[in-house]
């Protein structure tokens, strides 16, 4: 049973490496036991893990790490990695996805239900892009739902339902304008 500022320190020293931390913003108490001795690579993930919980984020500044509110990562540099190149965990980072099929808007509307709390998804105008913030555990079983997409995409239905969807529009706005004009008659 030990304090978060304590524990903060603890992994500082273990690691050898320089935190900057608000210790306002740091409460609530850690309690953890092992059987066997961890290697320092489960130890990092564990420290990134135990912050996540208390709502807390990691950013490695490569001299030092800061440990922030997760709320604010999206105002955070974070690591920025291919999407084939990142790894598993609670740590934030954001990453690039070129998708085969022009589908990025329509992928970013409907994956943002499903991004954590303080994730993002954006497209870019390419029609093939989107760029994602969130933290490594979530990106996977995110990419796993838009490469999923991407795969069972069909272009020629996709621009015959856009091609039906303008032509509903012109008609739907011509219906109101006619309709308009026969309520002033």
């Amino acid at each position: 049973n030990q304090k978060m500022i304590t524990f903060i320190s603890d992994y500082a020293d273990v690691m050898n490496k320089s935190i900057l931390v608000k210790e306002r913003e740091i409460n609530g108490k850690v309690n953890f036991s092992t059987s066997k001795p961890i290697t320092l690579e489960d130890f990092n993930k564990m420290f990134i893990t135990v912050l996540s919980s208390q709502g807390m984020a990691v950013i490695d500044d490569k001299a030092f790490l800061r440990v922030i509110k997760a709320r604010d990562i999206r105002y955070a540099p974070t690591e920025f990695k291919k999407s084939n190149d990142y790894t598993d965990s609670d740590q934030y980072i954001l990453i690039k996805h070129v998708l085969k099929n022009p589908i990025a808007t329509e992928v970013t509307r409907g994956i943002r239900p499903f991004m954590s709390r303080f994730g993002r998804i954006i497209s870019f105008n390419d029609g093939h892009t989107i760029v994602l913030s969130e933290k490594g555990n979530n990106i996977s079983r995110t990419l796993g739902v838009i490469n999923n997409l991407d795969e069972k995409f069909n272009l020629d239905k996709f621009i015959e339902g856009k091609k039906n969807s303008n032509i509903n529009k012109l008609k739907n706005k011509k219906n109101k304008k006619k309709k308009k004009k026969e309520k002033k008659n």
